[in-house]
């Protein structure tokens, strides 16, 4: 008897068009004969929808203008309480949404308090691996490199301090909010003016933000695929004409960017970074699946870790499901270890919480 997935996808983060096309690749890569999809999908006001078809995302020629399309679907709502998924019968959840919201334990505490198999890290690691000052400083602790960074917040921030900041970081240094993905305002800033304006573009989206050195190296990265043992990808590297993975590099004028896979590194090195991200995988307390983003400085031969994505992008050109299917797991066969995953993991908490 096949198992009912939701697919869920939209959402309320700046990354809800990037979402839904991950979601229209899932759809088109599903194993049909062994799972039935139940379409779910998050608008921007924060409604949920189910569809019927399998148009349920439009596009058109600008990716910034894929919506959800409404028209016909049929509002779904899903009350906090155990067994809600389940009534509308479905067996397991595929919430492949990026960034807040989706990624960082909010969707997640739903799926627990619902007591729904869901694919994904669970809320605490979500919670944790979304914030990258709180990633930094676990992942630190565990001896690993990271860029040097500093955190401030909204409330405390005076403009007298960016001078210091500059000079602290050799006049060279990237500006992310601390909880959002997608290089989504994120800046690079070079002198006292761009550092500023970089800093508040970066409050327009959070209240923490980190200021980051500059790393000058190769960015690699390995995907983390969460069975036991864990399974570490082959390594790909990205290439732009900027040096800077930005959101439209990414998405919007990916034609000029080149997703290098596998990454022509030695293999020491390769090994290194496998090691590196199940290492950071099981410190993070990550779940499922992972894509752990490296910068590796060959003139110091040392691996930094630059983030960690715990719900990857799924698109065609995504990184994540290329690099597992250049180490031998096909995309679909990937998407029906992660609901196989997502299973077990329910049908273990069950069996903790009867010997508690």
């Amino acid at each position: 008897m096949r198992k009912r997935v939701a697919i869920i996808a939209g959402g309320q983060s700046p990354e809800h068009e990037i979402s839904l096309l991950s979601a229209k690749s899932i759809l088109s890569a599903i194993d049909q004969q062994n799972y039935e999809v139940i379409r779910v999908g998050i608008d921007k006001n924060g409604r949920w929808w189910r569809f019927d078809r399998d148009d349920w995302v439009s596009n058109t020629d600008d990716p910034r203008a894929i919506t959800l399309n409404v028209d016909g679907g049929k509002e779904l709502f899903i009350g906090a309480t155990p067994g809600a998924f389940l009534k509308l019968g479905i067996d397991v959840a595929f919430p492949v949404i990026h960034g807040s919201t989706g990624e960082d334990g909010m969707l997640q505490g739903l799926f627990e308090l619902t007591q729904t198999p869901y694919v994904g890290c669970d809320v605490v690691a979500s919670g944790i691996s979304i914030d990258k000052d709180i990633t930094k400083r676990l992942v630190q602790q565990s001896g690993i490199a990271v860029a040097p960074w500093e955190l401030i917040l909204a409330p405390y921030w005076q403009s007298g301090e960016a001078n210091r900041l500059l000079k602290q970081f050799g006049g060279d240094c990237f500006v992310k909010p601390a909880r959002l993905g997608s290089s989504i305002g994120v800046s690079r800033a070079t002198d006292l003016r761009s550092l500023l304006s970089a800093i508040e573009t970066a409050f327009q989206y959070d209240r923490r933000v980190i200021i980051e050195q500059t790393i000058r190296g190769r960015e690699l990265e390995v995907a983390v695929l969460g069975e036991t043992p864990r399974i570490a990808s082959v390594t790909g590297e990205i290439v732009t004409p900027s040096g800077f993975y930005s959101y439209d590099a990414k998405y919007l004028d990916s034609e000029k960017t080149q997703l290098l896979a596998p990454a022509k590194i030695l293999s020491n090195v390769e090994l290194r970074l496998q090691k590196t991200a199940i290492t950071i995988f099981d410190t993070l307390g990550l779940s499922g699946l992972s894509r752990v983003d490296f910068f590796y400085s060959e003139s110091t031969d040392t691996i930094f870790l630059n983030e960690v994505n715990t719900m990857p992008g799924f698109t065609a050109i995504s990184m994540y499901p290329k690099l597992l299917e250049l180490s031998g797991i096909p995309y679909t066969e990937l998407i029906t270890r992660l609901l196989q995953l997502a299973i077990q993991r329910q049908l273990e908490l069950k069996r903790l919480k009867r010997l508690r």
